[in-house]
């Protein structure tokens, strides 16, 4: 980032900001037009214990678990709205 200060016609002070492209990132190689390739992983699918799989499992689990729960609020919070709402029954 080049920072400068330049003057208008009517004599006032500007602040100018340019932005260079060579000093933002000199590490960076240059732009090739391909896709970076995948990054490789740290977790080897052989090297799995039995406690990363119970691990996994609660984790699906707790996730199904959260999602019925919050099914069945919903369902009463809508309908407790939907008696709140209705017009009274008549009777007679």
């Amino acid at each position: 980032m080049i920072v400068r200060e330049t003057t208008n016609q009517s004599y006032k002070p500007k602040l100018m900001i340019t932005f260079n492209a060579f000093y933002a990132a000199p590490n960076q190689p240059p732009y090739s037009g391909y896709p970076s390739p995948p990054p490789i992983s740290t977790v080897n699918i052989y090297e799995l214990s039995f406690g990363t799989v119970c691990g996994v499992c609660a984790g699906v689990f707790i996730k199904k678990g959260a999602k019925a729960i919050a099914f069945i609020l919903g369902g009463i919070f809508m309908m407790l709205q939907v008696r709140d709402f209705s017009p009274p029954a008549v009777i007679g």
